[in-house]
């Protein structure tokens, strides 16, 4: 019996949604009589695996205050089809998570194909990335090499046009291009 018949006031479409909320909670967690507190209800349903969509519906049926019910069994009965075909209910809001959890569990091939190329694209731009600097470090090793051959040829004809071709010099053989050129000064420490 919903709340307002309980009262003894005037009761509408809405007591039958309430007697309808009241048969799917027992179907739902076997029990005759939904305990009022919601909190416990979900307690109750959410240990019976109940789906919180069908949650929501039986919640909006069973709300206390007939204006948060649905406004007849129409209603309901459109509800409870779309739980059934998987489509969003009127009795729940959903956040923009839950509709991307909905639509991927709806569509997991697609899901699953679209994952797919993701990792595939982000995998061969990173491998893309990896080969591009190699081969700039390759190509700056080259230069560097060329630098010092240049500098070593220079030396015995223009020392100061060696020294100041070794000042573009961005290697890592110190020893080497300090030993080509003139001496800018004390060898650094090891």
């Amino acid at each position: 019996m919903s709340p307002e018949q309980e009262r003894g006031e005037h009761v509408d479409q809405r007591a039958d949604v309430f007697a309808i909320g009241a048969m799917l909670w027992e179907l739902c967690s076997l029990q005759k009589v939904p305990p009022m507190d919601v909190r416990h209800r979900h307690r109750m349903l959410r240990r019976a695996n109940i789906d919180q969509d069908l949650v929501a519906i039986i919640d909006k049926a069973l709300a206390p205050d007939a204006a948060r019910r649905y406004t007849d069994a129409g209603a309901l009965a459109a509800d409870l089809k779309a739980f059934k075909l998987g489509a969003r209910i009127a009795a729940r809001s959903y956040s923009l998570l839950a509709v991307l959890g909905r639509w991927t569990r709806k569509h997991r091939a697609l899901t699953l194909s679209i994952l797919t190329a993701v990792l595939i694209a982000v995998t061969g731009s990173v491998l893309y990335v990896r080969n591009i600097a190699a081969e700039r470090d390759r190509a700056e090793a080259s230069n560097n090499r060329l630098i010092l051959e240049q500098a070593e040829l220079l030396l015995h004809r223009d020392p100061s046009a060696a020294f100041d071709l070794l000042q573009t010099y961005r290697g890592t053989d110190v020893h080497r291009s300090v030993a080509t050129g003139p001496s800018p000064g004390p060898l650094p420490a090891e």
